[in-house]
């Protein structure tokens, strides 16, 4: 939708928080606490580069991540964050390019996309990393 690829449905609000991103995820956390949302965050490593100057940022930066899991309990709304990736050694998620550890709390969930014998899989992880189950992703229609 940013790149005006997508049409975008009235019920979608798209945001590209810059300067003012406190008073973005203040609202945001506000509005998912009254109202059941779907947030999606598609970009932790763009919240990193705003923060790039602040030697806290990685502490900032998963408070506001459990401010709005906490306040999206309330009203059942969920939210989703992407680029993540598990470490191969099988010790958590973290950013890659920049190699940040996600803090991982109880009512998380981590879902991932893998290739396996040439077929995509949704795979769900259990707190402990570990495989919870695999679903394989057929019939992938996206007109």
């Amino acid at each position: 939708m940013g790149a005006n690829i997508l049409s975008q449905n009235k019920n979608v609000e798209l945001l590209n928080p810059k300067e003012n991103w406190r008073n973005t995820v203040g609202e945001t956390i506000d509005k998912i606490s009254k109202q059941k949302h779907i947030v999606v965050i598609d970009s932790l490593n763009g919240f990193f580069t705003l923060l790039t100057d602040n030697k806290d940022s990685g502490r900032i930066i998963n408070t506001v991540l459990i401010m709005m899991a906490s306040a999206a309990t309330k009203s059942d709304s969920t939210v989703l964050i992407g680029s993540t990736a598990k470490s191969k050694n099988n010790d958590g998620w973290f950013l890659p390019g920049i190699g940040r550890k996600v803090v991982q709390i109880s009512k998380m969930n981590f879902i991932s996309v893998r290739k396996q014998n040439g077929a995509l899989n949704l795979i769900s992880w259990n707190d402990d990393n570990s495989e919870k189950f695999s679903l394989p992703i057929t019939n992938l229609d996206f007109e």
